[in-house]
């Protein structure tokens, strides 16, 4: 098998489905990328997003100008990274003769589009999200979603409608949609200026009903990968530090799915990363709706969520593992190859939100 390049794969619990690049924005390969992909994987598909700045994540404008010019710079090689992508996927993803399908965000997306005409056989699929580029698609044979902002200082209308015309000159099939009174990043929740939950969530069914159609995925097959997923929070997710071929942190992909789930329990719950410190340089996530929902932080041995109001939460299927006694908060530890509701999981993050709303002493 083709050697696991750096990056982040996600797969369904039943091993195979039709193959997913995802090419990340210019943050960098962060949380909102990883949980894309999971919640791919969730829906029958096997995911991979390459690690094009090797282990970097920024959170600032200035340092993300700042990778994606010198990645640009060195674009021969990023270009050479992604197609050792695509060949490591179709190892693992289920054989078709329709292609894979690439995903771009941003940066991501303008290497989508150059991947769909350089490399027409691979590639039968691309979903853009707010990103253009190349415009010549003569070789290209994918057929092409695209989503963008109203109002994108970015990616102005403009620089849109050419992308679509060159893909219609092109012969190519083509839908691109316009999101009313949204911004640039608005399906990336780390971005709280510019997140928009509903129309990200308009985004997310739009471009799984492409997939599934493009790809043959059936919903029945969807339907049924769906379900075995959200009995089991165990993750079959891997990921590779940079110039590694190792399996990495389970941890990191374990926060990926509780990230995922969270986000599906409800959409308008925000994440930030807090109390970063020399031993923790990441920092802790903080999962907040009107309050506080819970944290997440790792151990070497476990990812502990805490909740910060869990005593006065209902538990019927006794998710909460840890800090029982306490008077306030209570704490699921995940441990390695160990498994959890999903469902009851996502129930519980609702009814520590709606407790928030109710007003009576959130959690701050």
């Amino acid at each position: 098998m083709h050697q696991h390049p750096p990056g982040f794969l996600a797969a369904p619990l039943a091993g195979t489905g039709p193959g997913v690049l995802v090419l990340h924005a210019w943050w960098g390969l962060n949380g909102d990328m990883r949980a894309f992909c999971t919640q791919l994987a969730e829906s029958g598909f096997v995911v991979f997003a390459p690690d094009l700045y090797h282990g970097k994540v920024v959170d600032t404008i200035a340092d993300a100008q700042a990778l994606a010019e010198a990645l640009d710079a060195n674009h021969l090689q990023a270009k050479a990274e992604i197609a050792d992508a695509v060949t490591f996927l179709r190892g693992r993803a289920e054989e078709s003769d329709r292609g894979l399908a690439v995903i771009g965000f941003s940066l991501g997306a303008h290497y989508a589009l150059d991947l769909s005409t350089a490399d027409p056989e691979r590639v039968g699929s691309v979903v853009v999200f707010y990103g253009t580029g190349v415009d010549t698609f003569d070789n290209a044979k994918a057929t092409y979603l695209g989503h963008f902002a109203e109002h994108d200082e970015f990616e102005p209308k403009a620089n849109v409608d050419e992308l679509e015309q060159a893909l219609k000159r092109a012969d190519r099939s083509v839908t691109f949609h316009r999101y009313a009174g949204t911004g640039h990043w608005f399906v990336e929740p780390d971005r709280p200026e510019a997140y928009d939950p509903q129309a990200a969530a308009l985004a997310w069914d739009r471009t799984l009903a492409f997939l599934q159609r493009t790809s043959g995925l059936s919903q029945d097959r969807n339907t049924q990968s769906q379900g075995t997923q959200e009995t089991d929070l165990e993750v079959t997710a891997e990921t590779t530090d940079a110039g590694t071929s190792a399996p990495g942190d389970w941890r990191e992909a374990t926060l990926a799915r509780v990230r995922a789930l969270i986000k599906r329990a409800d959409p308008n719950a925000a994440e930030e990363q807090k109390w970063k410190k020399p031993s923790n340089p990441a920092g802790v996530a903080v999962w907040t709706h009107d309050g506080i929902i819970c944290t997440g932080e790792t151990y070497r041995d476990k990812v502990k969520l805490t909740f910060a109001r869990g005593a006065a939460l209902d538990d019927p299927t006794g998710l909460f593992n840890a800090g029982l006694n306490g008077n306030t908060r209570r704490a699921i530890d995940i441990h390695e190859n160990s498994r959890m509701d999903a469902s009851a999981f996502k129930q519980l993050i609702s009814a520590a939100v709606a407790l928030n709303r109710s007003g009576t002493g959130a959690a701050n």
